[in-house]
């Protein structure tokens, strides 16, 4: 199976694209980028979560899985620089395409806007990464399935292929949904919403998790379980 990059530019300009944003992203997530690098010690994602508790705030230990996302997309990039293979792959190719981009883009911008708690704008850019990332894995789930029709799998997703051009974005886009209804419910407490607000808001959220997790595993023609392990993950602490 085969895949042409877009038409105008190449797999080799789509794969220096993706490692310029994620190397801005990961130097503005890590405090040395752009904005990062002037926030006060009060402004990292710690303290704003906690001067904006809210029913669903999970442990900090949950957060740990940001380690794992951006290891596992480190990875994902770095092969499409050095490996012809990974470069042209479809998974990438017409699965990441420059959606990748806009997911660094939109986290790079997330993070200024929550530093500086400006709460509605902060959802708003979340949303964004939010659809990237679901557009990243719609496309590569659409592109296993035609290859699965095929009878191509095996040519198309070799031995670990999986883990190195896949399992990263779904990852990333299991923790986004549960980022983003926290999100929701730290605009609930900053906008003044009282107690009844705020439990509305974590039951409705938790609702959408389950929701998306039933969907994941049951709805789909080849269930999806990593997204439900990673929504276990951020209720489960």
């Amino acid at each position: 199976m085969t895949a042409s990059a877009p038409r105008c530019f190449g797999p080799r300009v789509l794969g220096i694209a993706n490692a310029l944003a994620y190397c801005l992203n990961a130097l503005e997530t890590f405090g040395v980028g752009p904005f990062s690098h002037a926030f006060s010690s009060d402004q990292d994602n710690a303290s704003i979560s906690q001067k904006y508790q809210t029913i669903i705030t999970p442990n900090g230990v949950a957060f740990s899985i940001w380690g794992v996302i951006f290891l596992g997309e480190a990875a994902c990039v770095s092969s499409t620089l050095f490996s012809e293979r990974c470069r042209t792959h479809p998974l990438i190719v017409v699965g990441v395409s420059y959606w990748f981009v806009a997911v660094c883009l939109a986290q790079t911008a997330w993070s200024p806007a929550f530093a500086y708690e400006m709460i509605p704008l902060s959802a708003a850019f979340m949303s964004c990464i939010l659809l990237a990332l679901m557009a990243i894995v719609v496309r590569q789930y659409n592109v296993v399935t035609k290859a699965l029709e095929l009878e191509t799998t095996n040519a198309l997703v070799p031995k670990g292929g999986y883990w190195l051009l896949q399992f990263p974005f779904e990852l990333h886009l299991g923790w986004i949904i549960a980022a983003f209804t926290l999100n929701l419910n730290i605009l609930a407490v900053a906008g003044g919403g009282d107690a009844k607000a705020q439990e509305i808001a974590a039951f409705v959220s938790l609702v959408m998790l389950t929701i998306v997790s039933v969907a994941c595993l049951w709805l789909l023609k080849r269930p999806q379980y990593t997204i439900p392990s990673v929504a276990a993950w951020a209720t489960f602490w």
